[in-house]
């Protein structure tokens, strides 16, 4: 979002981040606090804290940040743009794993009548029968997130579609712009290891029993999992490509986006462990105007999947 939102101010964005987080939590711990600043780019955060505190905006308590004493919660205007974004979302089908369909009829109401500037966001079509999670499956994972509870559910694989039962701390839900599917990645405290699941294969979810663990715990358990070396690509923008990489790779961690000369970009990102074969997966599909610079394992594995299809359709002609 950086590149999108280059005009404002680095201490700004980090007030308006945090001031979001807090519309839905009670506490934001020192550590999130850290790493918003870091993602950011800020390192005098505490030259923004220090006034949002003054300003009753927040409160501190040993480095945590909690909601000030003005009361109430913050709501900033919608802009233009915005109001047309979020048009355009109540007008796709995934609303409704969020929304009934009264709140979505209630919340196009309040936009109002478009201004004729809206254009609608173009996904791939060949995506469009991907499978939506039931609502009352996410609003059971998002309650479970809140309260810091497990949740319990049934699942199967594809090597074994007979539904298994297990329990497991809900991390996070991703939704691919890209290939428009849902995901949901748990933690297992008991065995110290991430669950990465299509939201499609899971079912009758419902609240569990305390966690036991704080939020910290589990970054601390994701960061682990972080691959040392960053994925850098270098993207000359021909036919789509910038626009292309950042859709495929919405949900990775950027760490550094820039623009090397007037031919070509260069980003890169941090990744899970548990994403390597999706990741490869993905550069497959961006196409002559992207090149991987690094890391050296996933370029052998890349060569390795190119041979092996090579290899198949020659099989196929002879």
């Amino acid at each position: 979002m950086e590149l999108f939102h280059k005009y404002q101010s680095r201490s700004f964005q980090f007030a308006l981040e945090l001031i979001a987080m807090l519309a839905y939590r009670d506490r934001v711990p020192r550590r999130a606090v850290e790493q918003l600043a870091n993602r950011l780019g800020l390192d005098y955060a505490d030259q923004t804290l220090r006034p949002m505190e003054e300003a009753g905006i927040i409160r501190i308590e040993q480095g945590d940040c909690l909601p000030g004493t003005l009361g109430g919660r913050f709501v900033l205007p919608l802009s233009r743009v915005e109001e047309n974004y979020f048009r355009d979302i109540l007008q796709r089908r995934e609303a409704a794993c969020f929304l009934s369909q009264e709140e979505i009829e209630k919340l196009k109401s309040s936009l109002g009548t478009p201004d004729g500037t809206q254009e609608s966001i173009q996904l791939p079509g060949y995506a469009a029968q991907a499978m939506l999670p039931q609502r009352e499956n996410l609003r059971v994972i998002l309650q479970a997130m809140r309260q810091g509870r497990m949740v319990d559910y049934e699942y199967r694989t594809r090597e074994d579609r007979r539904p298994k039962s297990t329990s497991a701390v809900p991390w996070k839900v991703e939704y691919g712009a890209f290939d428009r599917r849902w995901w949901m990645i748990f933690y297992d405290p008991a065995q110290q290891r991430t669950i990465k699941a299509r939201m499609e294969n899971l079912s009758h979810l419902r609240l569990g029993k305390p966690a036991g663990i704080t939020e910290d715990e589990i970054e601390m358990a994701m960061d682990r999992l972080l691959e040392a070396e960053p994925v850098v690509l270098q993207v000359t923008p021909t036919r789509g490509a910038l626009e292309r990489c950042f859709l495929t790779f919405e949900d990775q961690l950027f760490v550094e986006t820039h623009q090397e000369n007037r031919e070509a970009f260069r980003l890169c990102f941090r990744w899970y462990q548990f994403d390597r074969g999706v990741i490869l997966r993905k550069l497959l599909f961006l196409g002559p105007g992207v090149t991987l610079l690094g890391p050296a394992s996933l370029q052998e594995e890349l060569l390795a999947l190119l041979e092996q299809a090579r290899t198949r359709q020659e099989q196929a002609i002879l």
